[in-house]
């Protein structure tokens, strides 16, 4: 710190080491100190910090000064980062655990979280450096009207969550994909997601400059505090993806709770607790000068007229305790109301996802009803207490940040009031990057799974989704730097209002999408309308902006569209999730009353001040006017309503197991209906990995399986590029043994496809044929659903997109079914793979829905031409749209390809 500091004023520091160092040979160590030259500080390290040491020139020096004392705030914050480096490694081993079980995405987007974990990474990501640093700013300069923040009317994604476990969702937007199916509308989603969390992450870098600025006093440039910050949040993504984010978030909420607790406190017994130091004649006040020596130097007492008082709120800041404006009535109406918005953010979507159970959540959400009371008040305290004493303060502290300004005079009363000023610079460096390292995962996973893979690429590589991801994640710190170099923290109010505006359009799609009969076409021209219009007046101006915000006038007029195109041009009904089949998801659930969440919202708008006339001396109740006094007691009233929302909230009973259960799905594979002696013809249980036994504790489930060593199919494919056909025969004809035997007991797969097809052992065809025979077994039966005997249908929407049958798309369409031929489809989807190297349907020519519904395939490549017309035809065979006209195991057993017919023959035939 202090070499970065001097490097700025390289000759005068070259100049005053010259002269010092002649000083010292002559043993003048009196001019020494009349000169004031560098050496001061060293001085100073040694018995300034101990013993009160007279200095001349103490404004030259009082820079250097406050570096020598902030030794113990670097030496604790370096060891708090080192600490959350050490636990980014630590989650780093659990994602490699977890990539083995749940594959690279899911391992490092998602996750499985218990409740406790879930409500401190939640805590931690929802109260952001603003509230350590921007809350108590606002205090500062508008007083009360900073209650608002203390509005804790929690979202309740219960629908949400019950469709991502129902469905396999992974990206924050996998349900916009899903209701609707459309490119259009989910990379219309993802830029209203993506570009909020590239704003919110520059001002939360800008936030953590500042902040680092002022601790150092500017001794770290801003460019330099901004590039930590960024290779610390990318670093832990790296280190260990979602698991890094939420266990570092453990950590930092820990540190930020326990900061909350202490600091009113820790101001009470300083300046005055609220009561005390509110009324305009309490024990505190004093008369100051209202000018100083120098910048560094308190005020000094004085009596006069020139005087200004200090010490007290009213008698300082008496405007703090007059009834609102009009336009302060509209902000906090109009906050209320864009908090809507908060529950949609990517990173928020994303909690709502890794919640171990439903019931896991449903402990969350309660919580976090009751979290504002204990994370907003302390900003708001630190706030007022620097507006009843900042005249008090020496100039420097008066320009700073209110959380600067206020810890800079706190760590001057004492050793352990310093500490904790250490650890509350800890805890204002945990919000901003906690909410940080959030947003950037949000990011991430927006633009790999939504944008790359859902839409450009669909056929990219797990290994490639996670490579984009870490590429979206350093060009978002990249363009995050560089917009933070040219922006000051004065101009954040204008970018922060576009990401709210942004995030706003957003609600119609889930909250008409999750509740009503919607179309895509609407909810699109909606936002669209919404964000041309919101440029629009953030670069023109807002008429009304006094009273209605921009982001406000572009929510308006994007939800006046989508109920005019609704109504005026209604979209198809057809969507591959429509309104019905979400409430049969629901249908076991009970879910939080609508009355009460409705209730809760209506309350806060009332409590807003609208009842006097503005300007008016409000009376005040232990410190607080009665304005604010209303409103404190609609929020715990809102609390209450929470709560009994919260009790009233029955997830399905089945969803109790989802911690102790996860592989519910999977046993019943190895129940006794799957085990026989007598197959059908064409069937063989040895073409499925066994599952040996089942282990349940508390926690976890372990699964026994057979150990199959070579691999997945689809590396053998990737590495041969293409298999031959005595190969591809070979493998086909095991796996309809492996389907034909999983039908025979009622189970369809739903998920065949190269990389669940395991391979057990090897060996080379004899000459003069070329190529490898190989063992295979079929795996992965987490999607495969046991049907009843005499309804041979499945309903939900699952699998891997490029393998679909086409009656799997049209699933939930007005009651849409698919039978056991969807996994025929499915297997002429792996054998077109074989044989051509590529995938029948990859979302290139068109739409990838529009190619399976349909089969709009090609075999027209090189590789094609080296496959017989027997091939083909079992391929087209097995592609055909309607499930009726699909070859099934009988016909593909007496196909020409498979041997004419000679199944047991052709079994071993080599």
């Amino acid at each position: 710190v202090y070499v970065c500091r001097r490097l700025r004023t390289g000759e005068e520091l070259a100049v005053k080491v010259i002269n010092l160092a002649k000083l010292m040979l002559m043993g003048d160590y009196e001019s020494v100190w009349a000169q004031g030259e560098a050496l001061s500080w060293i001085l100073d390290s040694s018995i300034g910090f101990w013993l009160p040491c007279p200095r001349p020139h103490a404004m030259a020096f009082a820079e250097q000064a406050t570096q020598d004392d902030n030794t113990i705030l670097y030496v604790v914050v370096g060891v708090y980062i080192a600490l959350l480096i050490g636990i980014a490694k630590l989650a780093n081993s659990r994602r490699q655990k977890s990539s083995e079980v749940l594959g690279k995405v899911k391992a490092h987007f998602s996750g499985s979280y218990g409740s406790f974990v879930l409500m401190l990474t939640t805590f931690s990501t929802v109260y952001s450096g603003f509230t350590v640093t921007g809350i108590p700013d606002e205090a500062f300069a508008k007083g009360f009207v900073s209650l608002r923040w203390a509005f804790g009317a929690g979202a309740f994604p219960e629908r949400l969550r019950r469709l991502a476990m129902d469905r396999n969702y992974t990206s924050p937007f996998d349900f916009i994909s899903d209701r609707f199916g459309t490119k259009r509308l989910r990379v219309l989603c993802a830029v209203c997601g993506v570009i909020p969390m590239v704003l919110y992450i520059t001002a939360q870098m800008i936030s953590f400059a500042a902040m680092v600025e002022g601790m150092t006093m500017q001794a770290v440039p801003k460019w330099a505090s901004m590039v930590i910050f960024a290779v610390m949040i990318f670093a832990l993504e790296m280190l260990g993806g979602m698991n890094s984010v939420v266990f570092t978030d453990v950590v930092q909420c820990i540190v930020m709770i326990g900061s909350f607790l202490v600091v009113p406190f820790l101001l009470g017994a300083e300046w005055g607790f609220l009561p005390e130091m509110a009324p305009a004649d309490c024990p505190y006040l004093v008369d100051v000068s209202a000018k100083a020596p120098n910048r560094y130097d308190a005020p000094a007492s004085c009596a006069g007229s020139d005087c200004v008082a200090a010490g007290c709120i009213q008698a300082v800041k008496p405007e703090f305790y007059d009834f609102p404006k009009r336009s302060t009535l509209c902000d906090i109406l109009f906050f209320l109301i864009n908090m809507l918005a908060a529950p949609v953010q990517p990173h928020m979507l994303q909690r709502a996802y890794i919640a171990r159970s439903d019931f896991d959540l449903r402990i969350v959400i309660g919580a976090m009803l009751l979290a504002p009371f204990i994370a907003q008040p302390p900003g708001i305290v630190i706030g007022l207490t620097k507006a009843a004493n900042d005249p008090a303060w020496p100039a420097v502290d008066q320009d700073a940040t209110a959380f600067s300004g206020l810890t800079a005079q706190l760590k001057l009363v004492g050793p352990f009031q310093y500490f904790l000023v250490s650890v509350m610079t800890c805890s204002a460096l945990a919000a901003i990057m906690s909410t940080a390292d959030s947003a950037l995962m949000g990011v991430s996973s927006v633009v790999s799974i939504d944008i790359l893979q859902g839409t450009l690429f669909p056929s990219m590589s797990t290994d490639s989704v996670v490579r984009a991801g870490f590429m979206s994640s350093l060009c978002t710190c990249t363009v995050a730097f560089f917009m933070g170099t040219f922006l000051s923290s004065d101009q954040m109010g204008a970018i922060i209002v576009f990401q709210n505006g942004m995030l706003l359009q957003l609600l119609p799609a889930f909250g008409l999408g999750l509740y009503s009969h919607i179309s895509e076409r609407s909810l699109s021209a909606g936002i669209i309308v919404g964000l041309v219009s919101l440029i629009l007046l953030v670069i023109f101006g807002n008429p009304v902006d006094d009273y209605v915000p921009d982001i406000n006038v572009s929510a308006f007029l994007n939800f006046l569209t989508v109920g005019l195109v609704h109504v005026l041009l209604p979209g198809s009904n057809k969507q591959l999730l429509n309104i019905s089949g979400i409430r049969e998801v629901m249908a076991t659930s009970r879910e939080p009353s609508h009355f009460l969440i409705l209730l809760m919202f209506g309350t806060a708008l009332l409590s807003a001040p609208w009842y006097r006339r503005p300007g008016e001396q409000d009376p005040m109740f232990f410190g607080v006017p009665r304005w604010g006094c209303v409103q404190i007691a609609a929020y715990v009233v809102i609390f209450l309503i929470g709560a009994v929302a919260v009790a009233r909230w029955r997830p399905p009973a089945e969803a109790k197991d989802e911690r102790q259960r996860p592989a519910e799905k999977i046993d019943g594979v190895a129940e006794p209906r799957f085990e026989g002696k007598d197959e059908p013809g064409g069937a063989d249980p040895t073409r499925i990995v066994n599952l040996h036994d089942v282990h349940r504790t508390k926690q976890w489930v372990f699964l026994v399986m057979e150990l199959v060593r070579g691999g997945e199919l689809f590396d053998a494919i990737v590495s041969s590029k293409t298999l031959n056909e005595v190969e591809a025969r070979y493998i086909f004809r095991q796996l309809l043994e492996g389907v034909g035997y999983m039908h025979s007991k009622n189970v369809i797969h739903r998920d065949l496809k190269p990389e669940n097809i395991l391979i057990g052992s090897c060996r080379e065809l004899p000459p003069p044929l070329t190529g490898t025979l190989r063992e295979v077994k079929i795996a992965d039966f987490g999607l495969s659903k046991i049907i009843n005997e005499g309804s041979s249908f499945a309903k939900t929407f699952v699998g891997t997109p490029q393998y679909w049958a086409p009656e799997v798309l049209n699933v939930q369409r007005g009651g849409g079914v698919y039978t056991q031929a969807a996994d025929f489809w499915s297997l002429g989807a792996v054998l077109f793979v074989m044989l051509g190297g590529r995938y029948p349907f990859d979302g290139k020519a068109m739409p990838l829905e529009e190619q399976i519904r349909t089969a709009s395939y090609s075999m027209t490549s090189a590789a094609w031409q080296r496959v017989s017309g027997e091939a083909k035809d079992m391929v087209r065979g097995l592609l055909k749209v309607n499930p009726n006209d699909r070859l099934k195991l009988e016909d593909c057993i007496v196909h020409p390809w498979m041997a004419g017919g000679r199944w047991k023959e052709a079994k071993h035939a080599f």
